[in-house]
């Protein structure tokens, strides 16, 4: 019974032994459940989490943004109005100046006025003088001399100068070929670079895109045949023009050289007229100082015979006879003197056109001086765009040679920083797929530093949930870890990416802050980034289409990086080149994010 008894304690013992493990089997296998259960549940709300802090920085950024630009408002309307102040008070100086000057040219009138009443007085007592007369006649002449043959020097001056214009003109229309001969030179150079880049993508793309490309460069053609027809047409335009500026030009030398004939004969004439005025006058006091000697002579001759004769009263009717002659003889004098004084009035209205004429001289001098410069100064650009064109030929030579050498051989080098969660393979020899084996944050990079010339990256993302991943550039000092995301620090602050429409809004994201503003990218598309180290952008095209939002400012060493997600998503890196010229241009709402 003991025995028994001893052996039913035991079973029941081991029974509830087994029975407790299968209870602590069943309570740590719930547990494990609900462990998972809250690692996905915190999984996501991290990911919320994630996102929150993402809208949120994003509408600080723009916020700080709209303050900036009400900023920059602000500070530009400032700006305007002191601009408009200093204006305004610029040209109350002017004017200020013009008065002075105004007033001083009423001054110098009133002292030439003097000066010629001074004249006309020292001229009136030389009259008189006989002996300095004939010297002062002498001096005339050897002036006139003088005059002459600085006439002739003139108008030899003036025959060189027009040769020099016509010179000049002929300079200029050589430079305007010259430099339509260069502009049709560089526009065969970017056709053969068109044409250059066509055939490489056809090498690199399948039929449809190679049909599309011949499609696209067909047009471009096209669009540079209607630009090339308006180019001539503008050249034959502009042309035109010049010869009738060249004719207006002759034009008006002919009617220079027409107003110094007249000068010249004005001056002439007035020389004349201010002799024959000498002579006249000189001649007039002879005559009255001849008369009036005759006239008392005679007065007294005839008093006395008068007085013999006739008597007293019959002589004093003659006096009076005689003065009413003398005063018709003053008369005469007094109209002689009048006119005088007009021909004086005629020769001042000539004086004043000569003075016209001699201003329009030097300000014709001047334009010629200007001229002149202005053809030094073709001559000098025309030198130095020969030289560009040179230069332009050899770096062309070097960087053909380079590309042919770069491309001859595929490039592409990837640094892995996880292996467990990245695979590579070739596709054709030359393209690579990048594989994502794991779900988690994890960004790579290409071995390539770009430093030197135009680079050009070709992906496509498939399986990546709509392109829930990024690509861009990082500095060349960083050293990317594993399990790197682009939007935590420190990988933020050297590296910045293209975000895909899986991740979040399409936008460049760099430095925790998000631009937005862009179309964006998903699966299957070809996406292209050209980064230009000259420049310091970087573009994203999206199937061929240029995006609004690109990075400028980079002016250090960096390479390109790829960033996915999910397991199962797959990147093809379809080329890596070396470009002659940049494709990228100017579209619509374009908008820079700094690096």
């Amino acid at each position: 019974m003991s025995i028994k008894l001893g052996k039913d304690i035991s079973d029941t013992v081991r029974l509830d032994d087994t029975s407790r493990s299968l209870a602590f089997r069943s309570e740590s296998t719930n547990t494990d459940e609900q462990i998972a259960a809250l690692k996905s549940e915190n999984e996501v709300l991290k990911r919320k989490i994630d996102d929150n802090e993402l809208k949120s920085r994003q509408q600080i950024v723009t916020l700080q943004t709209q303050l900036q630009d009400e900023k920059q408002q602000r500070e530009k309307v400032e700006k305007r109005a002191e601009r408009e102040k200093e204006t305004a008070k610029k040209e109350r100086e002017k004017n200020m100046d013009i008065a002075k000057k105004l007033q001083n040219e009423e001054d110098l009138e009133n002292k030439l006025h003097q000066t010629e009443t001074e004249k006309r007085k020292v001229e009136q007592e030389l009259r008189y003088e006989i002996e300095k007369k004939n010297e002062a006649i002498e001096r005339a002449e050897e002036a006139e001399m003088n005059e002459k043959e600085e006439i002739e020097l003139r108008r030899k001056t003036q025959l060189e100068k027009d040769e020099i214009i016509i010179g000049n003109e002929q300079m200029k229309m050589d430079y305007e070929r010259n430099k339509q001969k260069l502009e049709e030179e560089i526009e065969k150079r970017r056709e053969f670079q068109a044409k250059y880049l066509a055939q490489i993508e056809e090498k690199e793309k399948a039929k449809k895109v190679a049909i599309e490309e011949i499609a696209k460069r067909q047009q471009i053609e096209k669009e540079l045949r209607s630009e090339k027809e308006e180019k001539e047409n503008a050249v034959v335009r502009t042309q035109a023009a010049e010869a009738e500026n060249i004719e207006l030009k002759k034009k008006r030398n002919k009617e220079k050289n027409e107003k110094q004939i007249q000068t010249e004969e004005l001056e002439k004439e007035k020389k004349k007229v201010e002799k024959e005025k000498e002579k006249q006058k000189e001649e007039e006091n002879k005559r009255k100082e001849a008369e009036t000697q005759k006239l008392q002579l005679q007065g007294e001759v005839q008093l006395a015979r008068m007085k013999q004769k006739f008597g007293e009263k019959n002589v004093e009717d003659e006096i009076k006879s005689i003065e009413n002659i003398e005063k018709e003889k003053d008369e005469e004098i007094q109209r002689l003197k009048e006119s005088n004084k007009n021909k004086d009035e005629e020769l001042m209205i000539n004086k004043e056109e000569l003075r016209k004429n001699k201003d329009e001289l030097r300000r014709k001098d001047e334009e010629l001086q200007r001229l002149k410069r202005k053809a030094d100064e073709a001559e000098q650009r025309i030198r130095r765009l020969e030289q560009e064109k040179e230069q332009e030929k050899q770096e062309k030579e070097k960087n053909e040679a380079e590309l042919k050498k770069l491309n001859e051989k595929p490039i592409i080098a990837i640094i892995n920083p996880d292996p467990t969660d990245f695979e590579f393979s070739d596709v054709d020899g030359i393209m690579k797929m990048i594989t994502k084996k794991q779900t988690k944050y994890n960004t790579i990079s290409l071995t390539k530093v770009l430093e030197d010339g135009i680079w050009q990256l070709e992906t496509e993302f498939n399986n990546s949930h709509n392109a829930y991943a990024a690509i861009g550039i990082v500095r060349d000092s960083y050293n990317i870890p594993a399990d790197a995301f682009p939007a935590w620090d420190p990988h933020t602050q050297n590296m910045a990416v293209f975000i895909g429409k899986g991740w979040s809004t399409p936008q460049i994201y760099y430095k925790g802050s998000g631009t937005f503003e862009m179309s964006g990218f998903g699966d299957n598309q070809i996406l292209r980034l050209e980064f230009d180290s000259k420049k310091g952008t970087l573009f994203l095209f999206v199937d061929n289409t240029q995006q609004e939002l690109y990075i400028s400012g980079i002016k250090e060493k960096v390479r390109f990086i790829i960033y996915m997600y999910h397991a199962g998503s797959q990147c093809t890196i379809r080329s890596l080149k070396k470009l002659f010229a940049p494709t990228s241009g100017h579209v619509a709402n374009e908008k820079s994010v700094q690096w």
